[in-house]
């Protein structure tokens, strides 16, 4: 019933540890510390009538962090603000146990303090993880190998083993592997993250409990004897008494090295096999394979030819393989590749053994199954020399030689209580879709003896094209792989384009993705001859797009690429070697080396690229690059935006694209300038003489005349009667064909002298007894009776038309 108005709320990110206490009205009960040291304010106890703190599960030690949205994080019990916000009613307290879950920096650095955390890491261990976790890899990151660090963590600790993961070769095998180092991890789950060991996990175990000693037939080894021996000096026999090793009681008394070895060993074990994938597998001759797996239990064999996967050189398996042996008869695992052949026998590739006799009666392996984290491993595929590959590994003889590794990890039960413990969940890692947007902005710096003929002269300005071509298999954009910018004319060394290539929805693996390859390059296209390649560069994106992919953040970078061009290259290798060109010598380490070396090695000289290209490199999450805000289109076209493209200024008028006929009209008006400087004034007179003559003889009128500076006396309005005589169709003109140009008359002259006089001198107007404007003048006859004749015969010829009908 009663509403607050105004009303306002407030949101915050809630931390996985807090609770909330709601006060509607009266007092909270809640007595804070008076230390003012306690930040944020530590809860004392709880004095509410019905233990309000209690019942919502806050306990003294608790931290307030929040009073109705504002944030108390920062406060103190003296602080006057608290004091008001603890009067506010309703209220809403947010608590939370100090230090746990906590993403404050004064939390982590009281932790800091202590020589063990809440999480029960060690700082220093911690400390440590965290500057290697924070360390920038550079070239190193893209590497299948662990971080090097001086403080090894503990074996069993999941989250610190995550930290000395591969560096972006970790494969997803149950659920997200995060480095647990960093102070964004404390208090997330990671008991889904499964650790690793670099190598094979016998080399992280301790030594076997027994020797392995194996028995020979001449060169043919026949079996394997486990003993252990211990040699006592001088001779006590009752050494085993006064033995500080427990474990020397038990394998040197007949009745317990019974008991424990044989007659409480299961007879049958179960055995799970977990199968990753396989890294840098080559053929079981050369090249690349087609591998599939095989197990070997002792005698018994198990192949999965069915699974073969074709031409591949990382597998990727996630197979669970399980099976009961009998030990010690099946004590010894095999696990190898075969390569598959369409015709013939298959070969193979490479093997590794496993005992499983000496892992089982390992303590530090029957922890990590205890626990359910077995690590997983990286072990060898080895393969001996064959005829096959003998040219390949003659100078390695007979040893052995390893063709890949497997990546994977077992499992050993008691088969008769295997059936309680689940089987670990392996699965293939989703895939996640990027966007990658190239901009090419320039091209700086070409050099234009890539552009050379036949007979070695170069060809300039000359156009050009850049090309950005992908090469991924799990691209699955609808744009084209192989994108183009437009031309650019005129080039000399320099071509801006300002174009967008884009590819949208490359599907990563956040496990180990395949390998992606984007190649810039550089075209000359010259009229209807095929397009001529000018430089290159091969651009590897794989671990961009994966850490992209892994993080869920955008990356955005500006470069000045470098393109390269192989013969040019050598080309300028030789010229320097011959001392040619100006290029130098390699500085500082590369010139010492190749100063020192030896005379058949060639020196290192700095060789300038053929080509800068200019770019900004952008890969973004396609939830991302999808939404309608930030979509873009290709090359210049709309959405044209962040950044957005202008149209070039250069390469792309018809200057650029016809430069001779640009050559003809500068030189046109280089030499009307020249004229126009020198004979300004002679010009000037000749256009107006030119001028005065055209208006003097063009247009002319109905007469032939000049319109401007002449009248004809055949014109009605200027002489009547010589109109009248030789416009009137009925009045004979005594056969005299004048052309109409001999009436021409200059307009200043008839001016000056009168029409009558002007046009009286003309015989051919028949006005020697008349003027031009008197009437009844004789012409071929009076005035008037031209008029009546005129009009006569205008009768006449209607009269005609009337009776013709």
């Amino acid at each position: 019933q009663n509403k607050i108005r105004p009303l306002r709320l407030v949101f915050r990110r809630r931390d996985g540890v807090e609770l909330h206490a709601k006060i509607p009205e009266g007092d909270s009960g809640l007595v804070l510390s008076k230390d003012v040291d306690e930040v944020p304010p530590k809860i004392l106890r709880d004095d509410s009538q019905g233990r309000i703190w209690k019942k919502a599960g806050i306990a003294p030690g608790w931290r307030v962090v929040d009073i109705n949205g504002t944030d108390t994080s920062a406060m103190n019990s003296a602080d006057p603000n608290l004091k008001k916000l603890l009067k506010t009613r309703p209220a809403v307290f947010t608590c939370r146990p100090h230090g746990i879950g906590s993403q404050k920096s004064g939390d982590l650095h009281v932790q800091e303090a202590k020589p063990v955390l809440l999480s029960g890491v060690s700082t220093p261990q911690f400390l440590e993880t965290r500057k290697k976790s924070r360390h920038d890899d550079g070239e190193m990151k893209a590497m299948r190998v662990p971080r090097p660090c001086t403080d090894l963590p503990p074996v069993v600790d999941t989250r610190l083993l995550n930290s000395r993961a591969a560096r972006e070769g970790a494969v997803d095998v149950q659920g997200l592997v995060r480095f647990g180092g960093s102070t964004s991890a404390v208090g997330d789950d990671d008991n889904k993250n499964r650790p690793r060991v670099d190598g094979t996990l016998e080399e992280s175990l301790a030594k076997p409990a027994f020797r392995n000693v194996t028995l020979w037939s001449g060169t043919t080894a026949v079996g394997c004897v486990k003993l252990k021996i211990k040699l006592i000096h001088p001779v006590d026999k009752s050494w085993r008494a006064e033995s500080k090793l427990p474990d020397d009681k038990v394998y040197f008394d007949d009745m317990l090295l019974r008991k424990r070895f044989k007659l409480d060993m299961p007879h049958q074990l179960r055995v799970r096999c977990y199968i990753v994938r396989g890294l840098n597998v080559s053929g079981a001759g050369s090249g690349f394979g087609n591998p599939y797996l095989y197990f070997m239990y002792g005698d018994s064999q198990v192949s999965l030819e069915g699974h073969r996967f074709l031409q591949s050189v990382e597998p990727r398996f996630f197979r669970t393989e399980e099976q009961d042996v009998n030990i010690p008869e099946q004590s010894l695992l095999e696990i190898g590749l075969y390569d598959w052949q369409e015709n013939g026998e298959d070969l193979l590739i490479g093997r590794t053994c496993i005992d499983l006799e000496d892992r089982w009666f390992t303590n530090q392996y029957m922890k990590y199954m205890k626990l359910g984290k077995v690590p997983i491993e990286f072990r060898p595929l080895i393969s001996e020399a064959t005829e096959s590959n003998a040219q390949e590994s003659a100078h390695i003889k007979k040893q052995a030689i390893s063709k890949g590794s497997l990546e994977m990890w077992v499992e050993l039960l008691d088969a008769t209580a295997a059936a309680e413990t689940p089987v670990s969940i392996l699965f293939e890692p989703g895939l996640v879709e990027v966007e990658v947007r190239v901009v090419c902005w320039w091209v700086k710096e070409l050099d234009m003896r890539l552009c050379e003929d036949e007979y070695g002269d170069i060809r300039s300005p000359i156009s050009i094209r850049c090309r950005c071509s992908l090469d991924y298999k799990g691209y699955k954009g609808k744009d084209p792989r192989e994108q183009e910018t437009d031309q650019h004319d005129g080039c000399v060394g320099e071509g801006e384009f300002k174009w967008r290539f884009l590819y949208s929805r490359i599907q990563v693996n956040k496990g180990a993705p395949e390998d992606c390859y984007m190649t810039l390059s550089v075209w000359e296209y010259n009229g209807l001859a095929k397009p001529n390649l000018l430089c290159e560069s091969l651009l590897d994106l794989r671990s961009f797009c994966l850490k992209v992919a892994l993080d869920g953040v955008s990356l955005d970078v500006e470069h000045n690429l470098q393109l390269s061009n192989a013969q040019l290259h050598q080309r300028l290798v030789e010229e320097a070697e011959r001392g040619v060109s100006g290029v130098l010598p390699g500085d500082g380490d590369d010139a010492l080396d190749a100063g020192n070396s030896d005379d058949d090695e060639k020196k290192q000289y700095d060789i300038p690229p053929a080509a800068i290209m200019t770019i900004q490199f952008q890969i973004l999450p396609q939830t991302e690059a999808s939404h309608p805000d930030v979509v873009v289109g290709i090359g210049r076209n709309d959405p044209n935006r962040n950044p957005p493209l202008d149209y070039p200024a250069t390469g792309r008028s018809w200057q650029y694209t016809l430069p001779a006929a640009e050559l003809v009209v500068n030189a046109t008006f280089d030499t009307l300038n020249s004229w126009r400087k020198k004979g300004g004034c002679c010009f000037c007179m000749l256009l107006t003489v030119l001028i005065l003559y055209i208006l003097m003889n063009f247009p002319k009128d109905q007469f032939d005349c000049p319109m401007i500076f002449y009248q004809s006396c055949r014109d009605r309005y200027v002489c009547p009667n010589c109109h009248c005589c030789w416009n009137n169709a009925n009045i004979p003109k005594a056969g005299n064909d004048l052309p109409k140009n001999h009436f021409c008359k200059f307009i200043p002259l008839l001016a000056a002298n009168g029409k009558d006089k002007v046009c009286g001198k003309l015989e051919a107007c028949k006005l020697s007894e008349a003027t031009c404007g008197e009437e009844g003048a004789v012409c071929a006859s009076p005035w008037t009776q031209c008029l009546q004749q005129a009009s006569l015969g205008a009768v006449a010829t209607q009269t005609a038309a009337i009776q013709g009908r």
